[in-house]
């Protein structure tokens, strides 16, 4: 099957904005604009014949060309580009109306095609589409048959978590599933390997085969899969996620029956989304008993079963030991994983007293590991780089909790933040970035909803791996 190549693209260029329709990116000072893939049809329609009129029966064709809307709709749009494009020094729109009629882009623009991809990068290169080889699962067994039921009947799903949960292995175990129920199989981005939101497009493009000589690569890859039956796994969306979920948004409008499953530290936000938490593995609370063979504790299962793989040999005086363990690292099989290997070296108890100061000793000695997942740390890191800088500070300030806590103690912490209604938004968006643990945001709306502060946020609590175990199906 053909692999992309060489192509220029069209880019259009105001203020400081840039618009490549071919990839239904909008970009404000390099940064990726959120906004609607219906906004961005309207935009296109209007920024390619800049200064005519473009009548609302034209422009309603463009974005809704198979569906009857009603003119209201294209004003939504219409509101909502303007909100996000710039404004002249008079504070003019780039759009202007033209009353009963319709509108015209009315910007200066530069129309360019030197956005080149000869030759595509090498991290886009190495996607080959193909399911990459996952270890066998522990704990896992309901969440992949859950996941594998509902993918069929979702059109899109998204399993969100925190770093480190096994959001890929699971995905990749249920996309397993059900691949006999494909005809055409599986395609496997790692989104991962590119750092570029531009090179979304190209990167799905390339795996599943598309030549994109040609001027529209998304129309291109919606004529490439119209007529394939195949999951399209969108892997580690969270660093490029408007890009991500404007062409995810785009093929599922386009092609009903295209089945997408994603994974993401975060939900995409697309309108027909299905959206599954996967909860960090079950670890015993201090106050129960462990038996030898681990039964409904799927953390110490694999903490054990990966340490005798490296020579471990399980006594049953070491239980009480590696059930804190576990507990010290919040369930994350990341971290269990990486912790597994020093059992041989270190006895638990040893090994316990080592993660109660520093998860320095948490590396991986595998040299293919990706660079997010070689370290603890790392993969923390990744995860905390990506917060707005007041959601960052926040974070830091929940640093010193080790448990749960109260609403009354965080505003404590944040001393100068005297609004608990900005306190509680903040929170509850770091929750579903899954960097606090929740068992239950009702809980912080309920806050929100005449509550009182004291009652507490009774299971908030700043997770070694930022964990969210708010576990289920949820519509977005």
């Amino acid at each position: 099957m053909g692999r992309p190549s060489s192509s220029g693209q069209t880019v259009y260029c105001f203020g400081d904005c840039r618009f490549i329709p071919e990839r239904q990116l909008l970009m404000h000072r390099d940064v990726p604009v959120r906004i609607g893939s219906r906004a961005l049809d309207v935009l296109h329609a209007l920024i390619r014949r800049p200064g005519e009129l473009i009548s609302k029966d034209e422009l309603i064709r463009s974005a809704w060309p198979t569906t009857f809307v009603h003119e209201g709709n294209l004003k939504v749009h219409i509101s909502a580009l303007r909100r996000v494009l710039p404004r002249d020094h008079s504070q003019l729109s780039c759009i202007a109306t033209v009353p009963g009629r319709g509108y015209r882009f009315v910007a200066p623009l530069h129309i360019s095609r030197t956005l080149d991809q000869s030759p595509l990068s090498d991290a886009v290169q190495s996607i080959s589409g193909e399911l990459p080889v996952t270890p066998v699962l522990i704990g896992r067994e309901r969440a992949i048959a859950d996941i594998a039921s509902a993918i069929p009947g979702a059109g899109m799903l998204t399993i969100v978590g925190p770093a480190g949960v096994g959001k890929t292995s699971i995905a990749i175990a249920a996309a397993r599933q059900i691949s006999d129920q494909l005809k055409d199989g599986i395609c496997f981005v790692d989104l991962a390997v590119i750092e570029d939101p531009s090179l979304v497009l190209p990167a799905i493009a390339f795996a599943v085969g598309l030549d994109s000589n040609i001027t529209n690569i998304l129309n291109g890859l919606i004529d490439a899969l119209r007529d394939r039956d195949v999951l399209l796994l969108l892997d580690n969306c969270e660093h490029v996620l408007t890009a991500a979920a404007s062409v995810a948004d785009h093929l599922h409008r386009a092609l009903p029956n295209f089945t997408i499953l994603a994974t993401s530290r975060e939900p995409l936000r697309c309108r027909s989304e299905t959206i599954y938490r996967l909860p960090p593995l079950r670890y015993p609370e201090i106050s129960e008993s462990v038996s030898s063979n681990f039964e409904g504790f799927p953390a110490i299962e694999l903490l054990v079963r990966r340490a005798e793989g490296h020579g471990y040999r399980l006594d049953s005086c070491d239980l009480t030991s590696l059930a804190a363990i576990c507990r010290r690292l919040d369930g994350i099989a990341l971290a269990i994983e990486l912790a597994a290997p020093r059992l041989v070296a270190h006895s638990p108890d040893k090994l316990l007293r080592v993660l109660e100061h520093s998860f320095e000793a948490l590396a991986s000695r595998k040299q293919a590991a990706s660079g997010r997942h070689t370290t603890l740390k790392a993969t923390l890191d990744w995860s905390y780089k990506l917060l707005p800088h007041r959601e960052a500070q926040l974070l830091r300030h929940l640093s010193v909790f080790g448990g749960v806590f109260e609403l009354k103690d965080a505003l404590g912490t944040f001393r100068h933040l005297q609004d608990t209604e900005d306190l509680t938004a903040s929170l509850e968006n770091l929750a579903s970035k899954s960097c606090p643990s929740s068992d239950d945001l009702r809980l912080i709306a309920g806050l929100r909803n005449g509550g009182s502060g004291s009652s507490g946020i009774e299971a908030m609590r700043p997770a070694t791996g930022a964990a969210s175990v708010f576990s289920g199906w949820s519509g977005a």
